[in-house]
């Protein structure tokens, strides 16, 4: 049996699909996450490494609408149409 190849959203570190990143808190998840959407959306390097350009959902479930547009416009002047949040937080 052929399994398809991996396809890789950044190039050698992260295939595409579902992931779960968990650590320690105050250690800058929520941020490396969030560029790292940030720059899949956009298509562009993430640490040196290709991105494959898509559609990107973000869950962040412990930061509310207001927190992540502030930390998104600290990255960038403008979100790529592509890139979507979700989170437990009305605020």
């Amino acid at each position: 049996m052929q399994l398809p190849q991996i396809r890789f959203v950044v190039d050698s570190l992260l295939p595409q699909g579902l992931h779960i990143l968990a650590g320690a808190a105050k250690t800058g998840k929520s941020w490396l996450l969030l560029l790292l959407s940030l720059r899949v959306a956009q298509g562009k390097p993430f640490w040196n490494l290709q991105t494959e350009r898509g559609t990107v959902l973000l869950l962040c479930l412990e930061d509310s609408l207001n927190c992540i547009q502030q930390r998104l416009m600290d990255l960038t002047e403008e979100a790529p149409d592509n890139l979507h949040f979700a989170t437990l937080s009305k605020s």
